[in-house]
């Protein structure tokens, strides 16, 4: 401008700087007027544009003003500072060569980008120096702070400036190996017979267990513990044991077994494989609805929703004409809704068969 000035003595302003740039000049070279008129707002075209030097010293001069804006002038301070940090990063060359003012706190790092949502106390207080931000940092380390989403936006130009980054090592996350629940603990002491205080008998042959693992899994048990099974159990060192008539010694142990475990594939070997023929089947077939009727009597509703799904995962080899009646009545007995009515719907689908082989059974 003061080489303009020496060679005419008036100039339009147009002539010299773009519009959204007066305030950038402005705040930069001594007018007449110490802020440009609306007139001269309107009437500025789009000639010229700022150096980054100049862009530079706005932004000091920027940094400095935010101590004196009053609430009604930040939003429009705030974009002001926003246009000028997009400017810089426009030029990125131009705006390293000229920088000129690496300990300047001339860094508005608020965590917001929103111009209404930065209070004046954010306003005045969040300047910082280069030096202090860093780039990709999880969390801050005063005086070090981390870069805050409306810097964020500037970080190709904060970077060419020279802002760090935190670097992290290379970590090794393959995972050690599984740690050992008390489950796995409490199996091995049963496994051993240690501590064991309460014993079991189904088919004349008895198996021990942990009062305390089986009131955990099966509210009946807890019941039973506090109830019936309460001085046998406290008697078990004088050879006494809870007989019980109406389950299997296999359904017993699936029973306790599944209670010292959180996963437990106890239905591995009653599953339908192709090589299975009908006494096979039928064998696996029993064998569920025996866990099935015995997980509802102990009240254990996740063994119960598992063994009535394994029913259902080879219902079309469990389930025939003859034998769908029976399935239904067990189902119905277990409160196995799901099963029992499949078998009703089976029943109705197929009527003529399911009477045919009832009448050749009967």
């Amino acid at each position: 401008m003061e080489v303009l000035a020496s060679q005419k003595s008036t100039m339009c302003l147009e002539h010299i700087i773009r519009q959204e740039l007066i305030a950038t000049c402005w705040s930069q070279t001594p007018f007449v007027l110490h802020e440009p008129s609306s007139i001269s707002f309107q009437k500025c075209g789009s000639q010229g544009r700022p150096t980054c030097a100049m862009v530079w010293d706005h932004l000091a001069f920027l940094a400095e003003a935010a101590q004196s804006i009053r609430r009604a002038q930040a939003p429009a301070f705030i974009r002001d500072v926003e246009k000028t940090y997009e400017y810089l990063q426009l030029h990125l060359e131009e705006s390293k060569n000229h920088f000129t003012i690496p300990n300047a706190a001339i860094w508005l790092n608020a965590e917001t980008t929103n111009p209404n949502e930065i209070s004046l106390d954010v306003l005045r207080s969040s300047w910082t120096k280069l030096d202090h931000l860093l780039l990709d940092s999880p969390c801050n380390a005063p005086p070090l702070m981390t870069v805050q989403p409306f810097l964020g936006r500037f970080s190709s130009l904060l970077k060419v400036l020279g802002c760090e980054s935190l670097h992290f090592p290379h970590v090794n996350t393959a995972f050690p190996g599984k740690s050992e629940t008390a489950f796995n603990y409490v199996r091995g002491l049963w496994k051993r017979g240690f501590l064991t205080d309460v014993k079991f008998e189904a088919e004349g042959k008895s198996m021990p267990a942990h009062k305390v693992i089986l009131a955990s899994r099966s509210s009946y048990c807890e019941a039973q513990f506090n109830g019936a099974w309460a001085l046998v159990s406290e008697r078990n060192v004088t050879g006494e044991v809870v007989r019980l008539e109406d389950m299997t010694y296999a359904t017993l142990g699936i029973l306790i077994e599944f209670c010292y475990h959180d996963s437990h594939d106890w239905a591995e070997g009653m599953r339908v494989t192709p090589d299975d023929n009908l006494p096979t089947i039928a064998d696996k077939l029993d064998g569920l609805l025996d866990v099935l009727v015995a997980a509802d009597r102990w009240l254990m509703p996740d063994l119960h929703a598992q063994a009535q799904y394994q029913v259902i995962l080879g219902i079309k080899y469990f389930v025939r004409p003859d034998n769908v009646e029976h399935v239904k009545k067990v189902a119905g007995e277990a409160n196995a809704t799901e099963l029992r009515d499949y078998c009703e719907e089976y029943e109705a689908l197929n009527a003529q068969a399911v009477l045919l082989a009832n009448a050749e059974t009967g």
